[in-house]
C-alpha cells in the first residue's frame, strides 16, 4: 500500500494526528516519532543530517524493517517541515527518494493564530532562553523570509511537494477545519490515504496541555537567573512525577494567550497574504472562509 507522509507544519494539529487519529486507524502503521530508536535511526538523519553524513541506504533499510504487510506506513514528524536544521528541499528530496509513491499530507494554520501558539510551545522547551512575546514577534517579523517565520510561507512547501510527488498525491487541509468540522477533516484524510476509519470518536482525544499565566511567570523568573542549558539540566534532574505535577499546576488558572495588536495583524497580512493567496488559488481552497488573509501586494514580504 502507498505510504502516507505527514509534513507536520507548526502548531497545526500534529499532536492530534500522531497520538489520536493515526493510532486509531486499523490499517495504519505509524512510525512512532517519539520512539528513541526510530528517531535516531530514521527521522533525525532525514531532517537533521548534512549530506556528507546522510546515508540513504541506511534509512531505507530502517524503513523496510518497519513496514507492515497490508498496512499504510505513516511517516509523521513536525521536523520534516522545519527550516532550522536542514533546507526543506533537501528533506523533501530525501523523502521522495525513499518513498517515491507516497501520498503527502500537509495541514496549514492561519498565521494569526499559529504564531502565538508557536510562541507558547517555545516556552515549554527549558533550554530556549526566555523572551517576551513582543520581542519574539518583533525580531521575526522584520524579515520573515529569513527568520523563524519563514516556515509559515505554506505555498512554498506545497509547491515543493507537488513538484516531487505530483499535485494529485498531495492533500492540503486547513487546521481550522479540524476545529469546525472534525468529521470532515478526518474523512478527508482517510479517503485520501486509504486509511480505515477509527471505530470511536477521536476528535477530542488529544490536545497539547495549555499553559497558565503562573507557568509563564515562573518560566520568566527562571530564565532571568540561570542559563537555558542549566535550566534544562535542572528540569531533567527532577523525577518524572514531579515534572508532570509542575506541568499540571502550570496549566491551572487562566490560560496564557499572547495577544496580537491590530498593527501586528496588519504586518502578518502584509507578510503572508500573497503566499496564502497563491495557495488558495492553486489548491482551490477557500482559505478566506477560515480567516486567512489572501489579498496582498506580492512584493510586501520583508516588513520593516
Amino acid at each position: 500500500m502507498r505510504p502516507l507522509i505527514h509534513i507536520g507544519m507548526p502548531q497545526a494539529g500534529s499532536t492530534f494526528l500522531q497520538e489520536a487519529l493515526f493510532p486509531a486507524c486499523p490499517n495504519a502503521n505509524r512510525l512512532p516519532h517519539r520512539d528513541p530508536d526510530v528517531l535516531t535511526a530514521f527521522y533525525n538523519p532525514i531532517k537533521s543530517t548534512e549530506d556528507f553524513f546522510y546515508s540513504h541506504d541506511r534509512c531505507q533499510d530502517v524503513l523496510r524493517s518497519l513496514v507492515a504487510p497490508d498496512k499504510v506506513t505513516v511517516i509523521t514528524h513536525e521536523g520534516l517541515s522545519s527550516t532550522f536544521a536542514m533546507a526543506r528541499d533537501a528533506v523533501a528530496a530525501r523523502l521522495a527518494r525513499l518513498c517515491p509513491d507516497a501520498r503527502i499530507l500537509i495541514v496549514v494554520r492561519n498565521q494569526i493564530t499559529a504564531i502565538p501558539s508557536a510562541y507558547v510551545q517555545r516556552l515549554r522547551v527549558p533550554n530556549i532562553p526566555f523572551v517576551s512575546f513582543r520581542d519574539y514577534f518583533a525580531n521575526n517579523i522584520r524579515a520573515p523570509q529569513v527568520s523563524e517565520f519563514r516556515q509559515y510561507y505554506y505555498d512554498e512547501v506545497v509547491s515543493l511537494y507537488e513538484d516531487l510527488f505530483g499535485a494529485a498525491s498531495v492533500l492540503v487541509l486547513p487546521f481550522e477545519l479540524l476545529r469546525q468540522d472534525p468529521a470532515a477533516f478526518i474523512d478527508s484524510i482517510c479517503n485520501f490515504a486509504e486509511l480505515g476509519r477509527p471505530a470511536a470518536d477521536v476528535a477530542t482525544l488529544k490536545r497539547n496541555m495549555r499553559l497558565g499565566k503562573r507557568f509563564i511567570a515562573l518560566r520568566k523568573a527562571a530564565g532571568t537567573v540561570m542559563s537555558g542549558q542549566r535550566l534544562l539540566s535542572l528540569w531533567l534532574s527532577l523525577p518524572y512525577n514531579v515534572r508532570q505535577s509542575i506541568k499540571t499546576i502550570g496549566a491551572r488558572g487562566r490560560p496564557y494567550e499572547p495577544e496580537l495588536t491590530s498593527r501586528d495583524i496588519e504586518l502578518l497580512r502584509r507578510a503572508f497574504g500573497a503566499s496564502n493567496g497563491r495557495l488558495s488559488a492553486r489548491r482551490a481552497l477557500d482559505l478566506p472562509a477560515f480567516g486567512y488573509e489572501t489579498e496582498c501586494d506580492p512584493q510586501a514580504r520583508a516588513v520593516a
